[in-house]
């Protein structure tokens, strides 16, 4: 498995992601979301990913666990924690478009952010 694909799965491991997409591992990687595509795709053939639905994967529970545990020593506390300050600043943006999509109607939704992909 190519050294950035382990990197990928490594970072992402940190966040415990119920689930990842091209665009979220690409946040957190810092990668171009079509990279992040084949870095996934890899990782599913190599079986550290399972994939989902919809262009997903998740991880098993102990892969992610070994993966997570062994971020910090090959990578390095700064890089763990840019990855997961990345990753949670891409929540954010796709949270009010989820909301505006489940409840359109309602008045307690705002409505969806120009900005970002629904």
């Amino acid at each position: 498995m190519p050294p950035s694909t382990a990197r990928l799965c490594r970072l992402a491991a940190l966040g415990a992601w119920p689930s990842l997409d091209a665009r979220l591992a690409a946040a957190i990687a810092g990668v171009t979301d079509l990279e992040a595509d084949g870095m996934l795709t890899r990782a599913a053939d190599a079986q550290l990913l399972e994939p989902l639905a919809d262009a997903r994967y998740s991880f098993r529970p102990e892969v992610r666990r070994y993966l997570a545990d062994t971020a910090g020593p090959e990578l390095g506390i700064a890089e763990c924690a840019a990855a997961v300050t990345r990753g949670l600043d891409a929540v954010p943006n796709r949270a009010p478009h989820a909301a505006h999509a489940a409840l359109p109607e309602s008045r307690r939704t705002e409505p969806a952010p120009a900005d970002g992909v629904p």
